[in-house]
């Protein structure tokens, strides 16, 4: 009988689609080695073709080997498997067959898994013409399900299994869908193309899933793809895929404008997103992941910047700095972390921005008003205007900088200095450091005089920010900062002008934003 397969890779969205040795083309080497494959597209049927195989063949034609040799290609980009097309007969056969006494004809396609025949029809894949002749054009098409049924198959002539059991009828020795088991809610054709679960607005995918990314990465190692500055565009025609974009490096674009319906984008590796509409006529609610993160062999995918279309859109950012340029329309923009910017591509005098929360704005532009949340800055045309006003947020860059700069020279900040000092935290500077910058200034000197003894020092700090005498026990205190280290006096420059009451003193001047014209600040 038919055992449970391991669990090598001890996660599951690995195990449930690997088979059991030796059902995979690298057995004689450790898990994740390298391998070579041939492949071909022979014109009559090979000479090791069982008799079920014979029924109904016929050669791929033009549009199934391209699509074919496009799968294989892109495969390569990311797993350590070399696709070598040859003439007769390679590791992997491609043909079209159509056998009734199979599945009484009611089959899309098949394939046989490495070492599962113990010949040379091992990895050959078939495709059943007759499936393909009554879904017309478009079989191959990006969202026609035959394309989808060929991915799935070459994933089985790769060694993967059906994440679940779909043979319940037939007997436990001719099973080959043995556990692990994904968990129901996780098999779904947005994590992997083995799935015989139907979409439920008739998506189908034009390449492999997460999850079989990360089963065949596991089986024969990874490679780096798209190290480069990249941009992913999208057209109304992807709403009826599933697809993942895989990205190692450089900094990268997802551009949803030419879409004539609003979208999601999530940027988190594995989120989800809803783009175009599907099949059904609904709108997508989940056909686009970003790949899951692979720590195993040390991959991430990270995109940066998204171009929204120009309905109401809901775009999520991830941890990096991410560059949001809305279109049209009422969009909810969530940075979540990192030094996020929201580009609007008018002048700062044709919108009104009012803050809602700590890190919630409510921006109105010409086409719309836009809900900003965790966004640090917005570019205009004319300026920049600075967000991160308020401490307790993930930045505060643009307010620690106005009122440290307010403090140390009692005086209103002017835009150079002021945008030079907000660029430096923005690139890592710290707060003890931007202060130890005021304090050893030669305008600290004019404004506290060149040697103040460290009382002078506190009870000017009280009078120039707070705007009051010092309390005695306030006083006590920083004079005991000061005193305590060569950079006491920063730190309490730091410590009295990022005070909660230093904060509320200055919210009418910059609770909504600072603005600072031209090119002023890097965003």
């Amino acid at each position: 009988m038919t055992t449970d397969a391991p669990a090598p890779a001890a996660d599951i969205r690995i195990d449930a689609l690997i088979s059991a040795d030796p059902l995979r083309w690298n057995v004689e080497n450790p898990y994740g080695t390298g391998v070579r494959l041939t492949f071909s597209f022979p014109s009559a049927p090979p000479a090791h073709a069982g008799a079920d195989d014979l029924v109904g063949w016929r050669p791929f034609d033009a549009t199934e080997i391209a699509v074919t040799r496009a799968i294989l290609r892109d495969l390569s980009l990311l797993v350590g498997i070399d696709f070598v097309e040859v003439q007769g007969t390679g590791d992997l056969v491609f043909a079209n067959n159509y056998n009734p006494g199979v599945l009484d004809g009611g089959y899309a396609g098949y394939a046989y898994l490495p070492n599962s025949t113990g010949g040379a029809s091992d990895g050959d894949v078939f495709m059943n013409h007759n499936e393909t002749a009554s879904i017309g054009e478009g079989a191959y098409a990006p969202g026609g399900r035959q394309l989808s049924t060929l991915v799935h198959e070459i994933g089985h002539a790769l060694g993967l299994k059906h994440p679940r059991d779909y043979q319940p009828r037939e007997p436990i020795e001719n099973k080959t869908d043995v556990p692990p088991f994904l968990p129901e809610e996780l098999d779904t054709s947005a994590n992997t193309v083995m799935t015989y679960v139907d979409p439920a607005l008739g998506n189908q995918r034009v390449d492999f899933g997460p999850f079989d990314i990360l089963a065949l990465q596991f089986l024969y190692g990874a490679r780096r793809v798209a190290e480069g500055n990249d941009v992913y565009r999208f057209t109304d025609a992807d709403g009826a895929t599933f697809r993942t974009i895989h990205d190692n490096g450089g900094i990268d674009t997802i551009d949803l404008s030419a879409l004539t319906s609003a979208a999601t984008m999530d940027l988190r590796a594995g989120a989800l997103s809803g783009i175009g509409v599907s099949p059904s006529g609904a709108p997508n609610v989940g056909n686009v992941s970003i790949m899951l993160d692979n720590p195993r062999v040390g991959l991430t995918t990270l995109i940066e910047n998204v171009v929204g279309t120009a309905f109401g859109d809901t775009l999520v950012g991830n941890a990096a700095a991410n560059r949001f340029t809305p279109g049209a329309g009422a969009d909810r923009v969530d940075g979540l972390a990192g030094l996020d910017v929201v580009v609007a591509n008018v002048q700062r005098a044709e919108v009104t921005a009012a803050r809602t929360a700590a890190a919630d704005w409510t921006v109105t532009l010409p086409d719309g008003a836009d809900t900003l949340v965790n966004v640090e800055r917005i570019v205009f045309s004319d300026g920049v205007l600075a967000l991160d006003i308020e401490l307790g947020t993930d930045f505060s860059n643009a307010g620690t900088a106005y009122r440290m700069y307010q403090a140390a020279f009692a005086r209103t900040p002017d835009a150079g200095g002021l945008g030079f000092w907000i660029n430096a935290l923005d690139k890592g500077l710290s707060v003890r450091d931007l202060a130890g910058g005021f304090v050893t200034s030669a305008e600290f000197a004019q404004t506290y005089g060149a040697a103040p003894t460290t009382e002078a020092l506190v009870d000017g700090f009280y009078r120039n920010i707070l705007g009051r005498e010092a309390e005695a026990g306030g006083r006590a205190f920083w004079i005991g900062v000061m005193d305590s280290a060569p950079t006491g006096r920063f730190d309490a420059l730091a410590g009295i002008s990022n005070s909660a009451e230093n904060q509320e003193r200055l919210l009418p001047t910059i609770g909504q934003g600072i603005f600072l014209p031209g090119d002023v600040l890097v965003a």
